[in-house]
Parts: C-alpha cells; sequence; structure tokens
C-alpha cells in the first residue's frame, strides 16, 4: 500500500516535473519570439505612419502651394471674357450732318482653342460650312488647321454675312465648336466723294498693323486713311467685356457680368 502511494507521488511528482519544463520551455519561446514579432510590429507601423506623413505633405503642397495654381487653371476653363466692341464714332461736319456712320453687320469668326482636335472633325466642319457661307473648302481647311489651337482669339473666317446665314449658324451652333458670330459695324459714307480723300475710310487690321497695335484684335477695323486714320483712337472708342461660364465645348452657359464698352 505504501509502495503504491510512493509510486502515486513519484508519477505526480513526474507530471509536475513535465508541467514545470513545459512551462518554462513555454516562457522561454515566448520570451524568445517576443522581440522578433515586437521588432516587425514596429517597422510595420514605422512604414504606415512614413505613408501618412507623406501623403499629409502631399496635400499640403497642393492645397497650399499648387491650389492658386490649379483654381486658375479651371476658372480659366470655366469662364471666359467675351469682348463688346464699342461702335465706331460717328463723323459730323460743322452744321452737324452726318459724313461717316455704321450700318450694323454680322461676321462668322473661328474660336481655335474651341475647334475639334481631330482633324477629320475638322474637315467635316469646312466642308458644312463651304455650302452655307459659300465659301470655298479648300480655303476654310487652311484657316482652321494654321491656328494655334490653344489660342482663344477669334479669327476673321467671314466679315458681313447675310442674316440666312446667321440664322443657320446659330441654330446649329452645336453642329459647328470653334465657330462663332460677332456682331460688328460696317462704316458707311453718306457725303459721297466730296469728302472721300479728306475722311479717309477704315478696313481689316492687317497682321502689320497688328504687330503695331498690341491692343487690337485679329477682327478688328482700323483707319487706314484721312480722318479716319488721324483720329483712330478717338473713333474706335474703348471695348467693354462679358463674363461668361462656358461648358468644355466653349458654349456659353450663363452671364456672370456685364461691363458695358
Amino acid at each position: 500500500m505504501f509502495r503504491k502511494f510512493f509510486n502515486q507521488k513519484r508519477i505526480d511528482k513526474g507530471v509536475e516535473i513535465e508541467d514545470s519544463i513545459m512551462t518554462i520551455t513555454e516562457k522561454e519561446e515566448a520570451i524568445i519570439e517576443s522581440p522578433f514579432e515586437r521588432r516587425g510590429l514596429y517597422f510595420l507601423w514605422l512604414a504606415i505612419l512614413g505613408a501618412i506623413v507623406l501623403l499629409a505633405g502631399r496635400v499640403v503642397y497642393l492645397n497650399f502651394y499648387q491650389g492658386n495654381y490649379y483654381n486658375e487653371i479651371s476658372k480659366n476653363n470655366r469662364i471666359r471674357s467675351i469682348v463688346i466692341k464699342a461702335p465706331r464714332g460717328n463723323i459730323f461736319d460743322k452744321y452737324g450732318k452726318l459724313l461717316a456712320g455704321n450700318t450694323p453687320s454680322i461676321d462668322a469668326v473661328v474660336v481655335p482653342a474651341d475647334l475639334p482636335k481631330n482633324e477629320g472633325e475638322k474637315k467635316i466642319i469646312a466642308q458644312k460650312l463651304a455650302q452655307i457661307l459659300e465659301m470655298n473648302s479648300g480655303n476654310i481647311e487652311i484657316m482652321l488647321f494654321s491656328q494655334d489651337p490653344k489660342s482663344l482669339n477669334p479669327v476673321l473666317l467671314k466679315e458681313n454675312i447675310t442674316r440666312d446665314q446667321a440664322l443657320i449658324l446659330a441654330e446649329r451652333e452645336a453642329e459647328y465648336p470653334g465657330i462663332k458670330l460677332e456682331k460688328t459695324a460696317i462704316r458707311t459714307y453718306d457725303s459721297g466723294p466730296i469728302f472721300s480723300s479728306l475722311l479717309g475710310y477704315d478696313g481689316k487690321i492687317t497682321q502689320k498693323e497688328l504687330q503695331e497695335n498690341p491692343d487690337y484684335l485679329m477682327t478688328d477695323y482700323i483707319g487706314k486713311s484721312g480722318l479716319e486714320k488721324k483720329y483712330e483712337k478717338n473713333l474706335r472708342g474703348i471695348y467693354g467685356a462679358t463674363q461668361m461660364e462656358v461648358d468644355s465645348l466653349g458654349n456659353a452657359k450663363r452671364t456672370l457680368g456685364i461691363i458695358n464698352p
């Protein structure tokens, strides 16, 4: 009986020893593995923190240093200033009789930046315009393809178009991106040939005259001779502008403000 007791006690002690050995072994493994696990987590958190810092720095840079730049680009793509030409001044004699005046007119112009980028689409527009404006399609193609594609300055396509031609272009505006109608005037002289040499005449500005007068537009008229040339600055007046919100095709959506000429 005592032997059985001692045997049982040895067995219990053996179990305790084995449990102790096992417990010690598990603790040692935990102690050994723990530094490696902590080190891995440390590098992981360090990488995440670095990514957050870089992202935050990029956001700050774009908002504070490049924000104005991108806002200006966005604004320029959305808002456009359309020139309102001042009517050319009339010329009277000392008795108040009109010697030189204006007759309302409409020109067809091209805004290069609003033209399609695809060459095939440009050719189709040129062919359609040739039929409406009674022009040579080849000449229109040359005009469309020779312009700076980024320019917002209108280029004269045909001056003094008929009322029917203007109505067709206005009704089919979506079919002709980049083609606009511009209100202008044709100079008329009521004095006949008597004062013609004195009054002189005006006409569309040339490339040379445009270089000499950089504040003029490519669609402007300018005095060529006589009083028309001598008093050009007075007769031209001061242009106004309309601030328009436009879509991606350059079509006007709404008026934001007007500065009268």
